[in-house]
């Protein structure tokens, strides 16, 4: 037996990744959709006006990981709802009741770190928690919006560590206030946002969500002159 690396059909499986990226998340036209107006604003202008660069080979390996888990635990992704002038797609409606499924590298339980980042020896170890992670605010405030847009107040996240190979779940409860605070928050991002798209005026850089989504974004390279001159320098990007 002779058995040879072939990277010309390693090559083309990622093309088949490529091919059902750009069908799933290709650019869009018509209504916004709740991920362009929960994250940063310059980075869905750039999307719908210049499109998506191409990728590297780690960002298409990270969606087709994720896409695969989400599919194999809840089916075909179903389509979107238009409420409030946005379009939101959840992960599953199940009994009223919104699911949403995340795969992360991050750890569900780890080493305690201090102030500065650095990792605590001998300490207790730390579960994850969705609700203090700075990483994972979008996903709460995603849930939120799905929850106003269905009007129910319950979500569930179900969360699937890689890494680790743990599989968890958390359930989110939101008030009535929190529900009508989601759909104003809704309201004023798409009316900004479509603004700065009719006016095709580049938002600046201070409408991002959070500096943790500036750390794999395709378009970081051409904003951070703008994030320097506006004080957000590479260690705050992550």
């Amino acid at each position: 037996m002779h058995i040879q690396e072939n990277s010309t059909v390693a090559n083309w499986a990622i093309t088949q990744v490529q091919k059902r990226m750009a069908e799933r998340h290709g650019e869009r036209t018509g209504a916004l959709h709740a991920s362009e107006i929960f994250q940063c604003f310059r980075k869905t202008y750039y999307q719908r006006t210049i499109g998506v660069p191409p990728l590297d080979f780690e960002t298409i390996m990270r969606f087709a990981v994720g896409q695969s888990l989400q599919e194999f635990f809840l089916g075909p992704e179903k389509e979107g709802v238009e409420a409030y002038g946005i379009i939101l797609s959840v992960d599953r409606l199940v009994s009223g009741q919104v699911l949403e499924f995340k795969s992360t590298r991050m750890a569900y339980e780890g080493a305690p770190k201090d102030a500065t980042g650095k990792t605590i020896r001998g300490g207790t170890k730390v579960r994850f928690d969705p609700e203090t992670n700075p990483y994972t605010q979008e996903w709460l405030t995603r849930c939120r919006a799905y929850c106003a847009a269905h009007g129910v107040n319950k979500a569930h996240i179900i969360v699937f560590f890689i890494f680790q190979t743990v599989l968890s779940a958390w359930t989110v409860e939101f008030t009535d206030e929190e529900l009508d605070e989601a759909r104003q928050d809704i309201e004023e991002r798409r009316d900004i946002l479509t603004d700065y798209l009719d006016t095709n005026t580049v938002p600046p850089v201070t409408h991002r969500t959070s500096a943790f989504e500036c750390k794999n974004c395709v378009f970081l390279l051409g904003c951070m002159p703008d994030l320097r001159e506006a004080g957000l320098g590479v260690e705050d990007v992550g």
